[in-house]
């Protein structure tokens, strides 16, 4: 750790002042009383007395109609109508088709006579069980266009009907919290539809539907669900494809912001981090390493992720380390002890702030952009100032990054002490305004309590010496 430095920092404004508290006594009188207030809810009372009752809807009806009249955006023919005209006509398809063909007769027996609401929740189990049994048969016959329809039909039941979300995991012989068929299944179909190069729209077209399909699961999943995912995300190979280079970026983008949801429930931050659980460790279970950390890392110091268009996705990566970071010490611990990590961070740091100092035009001309970016730059920081002084002793940055993989990282000391040195002691520039000024002031006291782990006291005087040398000339 670096030594104490008696060189006087660029002076930063005073903090912003903290807005009023909501004071209650506006809703008061002179005397007190709220009666306006109390008068309100009376009114409100006297209305609702005077409305019926509205009945509860018919999720049955509602499911009928949604599996009989569903269509994707872009066809003009209704899903149901596609995949009931499916063709097995080789000889080996023969059980495949008793199973597709039974498969919808359950579906069809199950939403027969929706006025008979009391059997919805039987009606939506037999229903998702047998959609899991056709998107088997479909995945090992290869029909692609008819599994991408399928999932977007079954994102519109997770998000529209109650219970369907629960009953579409799908249940084993012998149930287990962190199994279910239909996430095996899944991981299956991304190996082996996804993670061939691409095969041309009919992939991505998939890949953006089964996406879609995944993020309308999550949203609220239910707390004794949330352990399924675990299968998805400990697979290496699956989460490998999922976040290779070779996807297309917006595809890559939106797994990288799903798993920043999932990373939000405390319940998968073993899986996801890789770390062992203390509690599965006496029951002798091992953890299994998907590496999503180092492929995240990647997309970091990504070139091919560099640009303004790409701050929200890298956004995303910085999210999910964040949130399985606040999950459990043991995962904080890990995290921040990562050097690749600490390395991806601030080398991400350095690219965002580059073009600041270099006077982009771009950023120039457009304040908006400006602000956008320093935005970024503040989240980032944080970020990292939490990951290296969040436990009692702050860690050797010094000795982290030097342990780093030299192939990307052979001059990252550099990069970080110019980049360190111009938030700490260099003025923003003059163009920017000031809403952005202001934030990049305010990183001053963080950007050198990061910049002293490395740079020792007469090293800190010569950085401070070169900005004031910019400043003169």
């Amino acid at each position: 750790m670096g030594a104490e430095s008696s060189t006087p920092r660029r002076n930063s404004p005073p903090a912003l002042p903290l807005p009023p508290a909501f004071d209650f006594q506006f809703m008061a009188d002179q005397d007190g009383d709220v009666p306006m207030v109390q008068h309100a809810v009376n009114e409100q009372d006297e209305v609702m007395e005077g409305i019926d009752p509205i009945d509860p809807p018919n999720w049955k009806v509602e499911l009928c109609r949604i599996v009989l009249m569903h269509i994707r955006p872009g066809n003009d023919q209704p899903t149901f109508q596609q995949l009931l005209a499916v063709l097995f006509s080789r000889e080996d398809q023969t059980e495949d088709f008793r199973v597709y063909s039974s498969s919808w007769i359950c579906i069809m027996d199950a939403i027969s006579q929706p006025n008979r609401a009391s059997s919805y929740e039987d009606c939506v189990s037999v229903v998702a069980n047998s959609f899991i049994s056709i998107i088997e048969v479909l995945e090992r016959n290869e029909m692609v266009p008819q599994l991408a329809i399928l999932f977007n039909l079954l994102a519109t039941l997770t998000s529209f009907l109650p219970e369907f979300r629960g009953s579409i995991f799908g249940q084993d012989d012998s149930p287990a919290p962190d199994s279910s068929p239909l996430i095996r299944i899944i991981c299956k179909l991304v190996l082996t539809e996804l993670g061939e190069p691409s095969k041309g729209a009919s992939q991505e077209d998939l890949g953006r539907e089964l996406l879609g399909f995944l993020e309308a699961m999550y949203f609220e999943l239910p707390e004794e669900d949330t352990l399924k995912f675990s299968e998805l995300v400990r697979s290496e190979d699956v989460m490998m494809t999922l976040l290779s280079t070779n996807q297309p970026a917006s595809f890559v983008e939106q797994v990288v912001c799903i798993l920043a949801k999932l990373s939000i429930r405390k319940q998968l931050c073993w899986a996801l981090s890789s770390v062992q659980d203390p509690d599965q460790e006496v029951a002798g279970k091992k953890t299994v390493k998907n590496n999503v950390t180092e492929r995240l890392c990647s997309h970091l110091i990504e070139f091919k992720y560099d640009g303004p268009e790409f701050y929200k996705f890298r956004e995303y990566i910085l999210v999910y380390f964040t949130q399985l970071s606040l999950s459990h010490p043991d995962v904080y611990s890990n995290l921040s002890g990562t050097p690749v990590l600490l390395a991806s961070v601030l080398w991400h740091i350095a690219t965002l702030a580059t073009p600041l100092w270099e006077d982009d035009e771009r950023l120039i001309e457009s304040p908006a952009n400006a602000l956008e970016l320093v935005q970024y730059i503040e989240r980032a920081v944080y970020f990292i100032h939490y990951l290296i002084f969040g436990a009692e002793r702050a860690l050797n940055l010094e000795h982290k990054l030097l342990q780093a993989p030299p192939r990307p990282f052979n001059n990252i000391l550099q990069l970080f002490i110019v980049t360190f040195g111009r938030l700490t002691y260099a003025e923003p520039p003059d163009w920017l305004e000031d809403d952005a000024r202001i934030k990049l002031d305010q990183l001053t006291d963080m950007a050198s309590d990061i910049l002293e782990l490395v740079v020792e006291g007469p090293d800190m005087d010569d950085i401070w010496q070169a900005y004031q040398d910019d400043l003169v000339s």
